[in-house]
């Protein structure tokens, strides 16, 4: 234990000089380069200290480190020429009609998300009543884990519905950052019901804990946009323990379900050990593919990977469920195709063009940060996008899912609207200016 904790430490700690320096120079946790740096942070030296059973690479870890530096580098250079603070010409107020929109939106998403859910619910279980005892639950969870890979116990209805399972909880975020009173805090949380619910179902732990992301998401990019950069509140913190609470409990109760029995007597273990292997499994899994064909990948489709759904709906290429086939299996004896961000950007564009694309990408997100930082509401779903983006790479490619695309569109077409609902309304080039100047033309005379 002793020598995993000092690769660890010396693992760490480059990037606690990295997130320092990030912090004190950027000036907010919230700033493009300094949110990846700690994400990365924690996700890289996080399983070295909690899952020291798992071999992770030290080439890996300097990958990451190396991936890391240059996302900074590109915040940096996205910053040139910028002040760190430009005085506004006017505060972003929301107004009661427009959380009012938010909140109906909220709720329409959320009774959307509950519809497909009856869908995949009724494909899926022939007699609904049966579900009330929880051997039979039991029984349903198993025989769809084991069959999650066939395509055809999903309706195409319900997956076309998913990208509103998906859009609210993008909208319940931008909700709870403008609203602090109780109803709306409530509304804001319903869309992650049904969310719940399909895992509970499909035994997918993936449906809540991006809806979770998403959430997050544009929460932060609303609180950039109305100048609270603080990321460690006391009620970030308490709020953030709840919810890694939640996702423990999400995690192990969906491991269970997919075995189709629960062992009283080593509940415990088998939980820690289900836990380990979705939180801190992707290290040493990324670690297995870096060392063995990292460095010699030659990219075959730019991008085939990172947008994998529009490949796969254009007919370019398929695309695999769960993206990768190659499991690796860990030392809690379970299996993970958890590879990261990091294997799909060197999969699609080789290891010296990822590293060219994340610097692409952090220089527009630092470009786009100052933007929102500046009051510039219209690019805020821009920003929610590079925050879903770093939060989900601990997995894969956020865009791999033609749903999530479709709602981010949702997403932002419903945010300029609602931007034109009242107090930007007259401003010059809004959807509500143009459309009035088509329906009243005299009165623009």
């Amino acid at each position: 234990m002793k020598q995993f904790l000092t690769i660890a430490l010396w693992a760490g700690l480059p990037f606690v000089l990295l997130g320092i320096s990030a912090r004190v120079i950027k000036r907010s946790w919230l700033e493009p380069g300094a949110f990846f740096v700690l994400y990365w942070g924690v996700a890289c030296v996080g399983p070295l200290v909690l899952s020291p059973g798992d071999k992770v690479s030290a080439g890996a870890v300097y990958w990451i480190f190396l991936s890391t530096l240059t996302v900074l580098l590109g915040d940096f250079v996205g910053a040139v020429g910028r002040k760190e603070k430009q005085v506004r010409t006017q505060n972003v107020v929301f107004s009661g009609s427009q959380v009012l929109f938010i909140s109906s939106v909220v709720i329409c998403c959320s009774i959307v998300g509950l519809i497909s859910f009856v869908i995949v619910l009724n494909s899926a279980v022939q007699n609904l009543g049966s579900l009330l005892s929880m051997e039979e639950l039991l029984n349903v969870a198993r025989k769809i884990a084991s069959h999650r890979y066939d395509r055809t116990y999903r309706p195409f209805l319900s997956q076309f519905l998913n990208m509103f399972l998906y859009a609210g909880p993008l909208f319940g975020g931008i909700l709870v950052a403008i609203s602090q009173r109780r109803r709306y805090v409530i509304i804001a949380a319903l869309p992650i019901l049904p969310a719940l619910l399909m895992t509970a179902v499909f035994t997918l732990r993936g449906f809540t804990i991006i809806s979770i992301v998403l959430w997050i998401s544009s929460y932060l990019a609303t609180r950039v946009l109305l100048c609270h950069y603080q990321l460690f509140t006391k009620r970030h913190l308490i709020s953030g323990l709840l919810v890694v609470v939640l996702l423990l409990i999400i995690v192990a109760g969906a491991g269970f379900a997919r075995r189709g029995s629960i062992d009283t007597d080593s509940i415990a273990a088998r939980s820690y050990a289900i836990v380990c292997n979705v939180a801190f499994g992707h290290m040493a899994v990324f670690s297995n593919w870096f060392e063995r064909r990292g460095l010699e990948v030659k990219s075959p489709l730019p991008g085939s990977y990172t947008f994998a759904g529009i490949f796969d709906l254009l007919g370019i290429r398929e695309r695999e469920v769960g993206l990768f086939t190659e499991t690796v299996t860990l030392s809690s004896g379970d299996t993970s195709t958890i590879y990261t961000v990091f294997r799909v950007l060197i999969e699609d564009f080789s290891p010296l063009g990822s590293l060219f694309i994340l610097f692409l990408v952090a220089f527009l997100a630092s470009r786009v940060y100052q933007r929102v930082l500046q009051g510039d509401a219209r690019v805020m779903p821009i920003l929610a996008a590079f925050y879903a983006t770093v939060l989900w790479s601990f997995c894969t490619s956020i865009w791999i899912w033609n749903s999530i695309i479709a709602a981010f569109v949702l997403f932002a077409t419903g945010f300029l609207i609602m931007l034109d609902l009242h107090t930007v309304k007259s401003l010059p080039g809004t959807l509500y200016s143009r459309f009035n100047k088509v329906i009243h033309p005299s009165k623009q005379a």
